[in-house]
């Protein structure tokens, strides 16, 4: 396996930056051993589809979870780790030999866990690995806002009329402005602590965690909404952090444009779990092109 030694994230000029310069990667791939993955997506034919589709570098994740917002070992799709199965991650990609020689980075992808920035993955297992692709699976504790547990993702069949009269008023009483401040102060504060962040995944317009879980804004309007993640925008860019983009239509491509002109790099993923869903990389990355945004490499 080609394996290259992460360097401290650096900042690009963007005036200076050539489109040719920039390495075709996904830095979200994902592995046989976490359930939501197919069995083919092994690391000799995530490797080979890769080459098919032009990829030079490849991050193959591992799902770390340590805690679950209902504090059980399984919520909904998700589960905690299994240790077994990580230290099965962590052997079989340190010993895997580079067929077709393609950067192969190890990593994880964990939740952001609250504003204080915590991720949900223990230090001494992020030694582990070469870096972290950081998701918000569930609405970060915020204050004395947490995720209601009951509560689904983009499905309200799932959730009781009871559960979703609980988790509105909460809503209502933190306000949404004060969720987002709040989730972008844990984006920030998570990126100081953690220099392995490399990536901050499904961002789209940086609004999908809201709409997955039924936290409305739109009230707000365009131009507060990009002063609100404007913070987020300039950790990014300082820190050459990643923001992800899959081939989902965007809502609010103001946001985007904003987050280019401050000098965010965009990374373009199908977050695959199986070889006919990575294939799809081509569509994210025509789409970070069709929308203008500079891409960048970790």
């Amino acid at each position: 396996m080609s394996r290259e030694k992460l360097q401290e994230p650096c900042i690009y000029d963007q005036k200076e930056k050539k489109e040719n310069s920039i390495r075709q990667s996904d830095y979200h791939v994902h592995y046989y051993i976490d359930g939501c993955a197919k069995p083919t997506m092994t690391f000799e034919q995530i490797e080979k589809t890769a080459k098919e589709i032009g990829l030079e570098t490849i991050s193959v994740l591992k799902h770390y979870s340590q805690h679950m917002p209902n504090g059980e070992s399984e919520w909904i799709y998700w589960n905690t780790t299994d240790q077994e199965s990580f230290q099965k991650y962590i052997k079989e990609i340190g010993s895997y030999k580079s067929q077709h020689h393609i950067t192969i980075y190890s990593g994880v992808e964990t939740e952001l866990l609250n504003s204080e920035g915590d991720i949900n993955i223990p230090l001494e297992e992020i030694e582990k690995i070469d870096m972290i692709t950081l998701s918000v699976h569930w609405i970060p504790k915020i204050s004395n806002f947490g995720h209601h547990p009951d509560v689904w993702p983009n499905d309200p069949s799932h959730t009781s009329e009871k559960a979703m009269i609980k988790w509105k008023q909460a809503i209502s009483d933190i306000g949404t402005e004060k969720i987002i401040e709040g989730m972008v102060t844990g984006y920030i504060n998570a990126i100081k602590k953690y220099s392995k962040i490399k990536v901050l995944a499904h961002m789209e317009d940086g609004l999908l965690p809201l709409r997955r879980y039924f936290i409305t804004f739109e009230h707000l309007g365009e131009e507060k909404l990009i002063q609100l993640l404007e913070p987020l925008m300039k950790a990014c860019a300082e820190n050459g952090v990643l923001w992800e983009i899959t081939q989902s239509p965007i809502v609010y491509e103001s946001i985007l444009k904003r987050a280019n002109d401050l000098g965010v790099l965009f990374t373009p993923t199908a977050d695959a779990h199986s070889l006919d869903i990575f294939r799809e990389y081509i569509l994210a990355d025509q789409f970070i092109k069709s929308l203008g945004l500079n891409k960048g490499n970790i």
